[in-house]
């Protein structure tokens, strides 16, 4: 039984390569380079990404504010992404709003819901 699991262990562990996912890179007009799951162009190829050295705590160290730097620009990114939707959809709503309000007929304005009806 311990012989079975120490194979199996063992197997995972040579299989670990085969199931890595492939990287792509791509350096833009500014020179920044970013890597990514798919291809940027078709039939670029993929390349191999290095393994880190996290022999030495310094590197250690370094890696993890490399990992810390990374969330940081992606929840910033995410949250950039976020005020871009609701401001756009903001500016839908508004225009929606004045299309309506122009669309209505002028003889009859639009009531003001909180404002309560004088009858003359």
């Amino acid at each position: 039984m311990l012989a079975g699991l120490l194979a199996a262990l063992l197997a995972f562990t040579l299989a670990g390569p085969a199931f890595a996912q492939k990287l792509y890179r791509h350096v833009d007009e500014k020179g920044k380079v970013t890597y990514a799951d798919r291809p940027q162009e078709a039939g670029q190829p993929a390349e191999k990404p290095k393994t880190a050295n996290v022999e030495s705590p310094e590197a250690r160290r370094q890696l993890h504010y490399h990992e810390q730097d990374r969330q940081r620009e992606e929840h910033a990114e995410r949250a950039a992404q976020q005020r871009r939707y609701y401001s756009q959809r903001q500016r839908e709503l508004e225009a929606e709003r004045e299309q309506r309000l122009r669309e209505t007929d002028p003889y009859s304005p639009p009531q003001d819901y909180y404002r309560p009806r004088v009858h003359r």
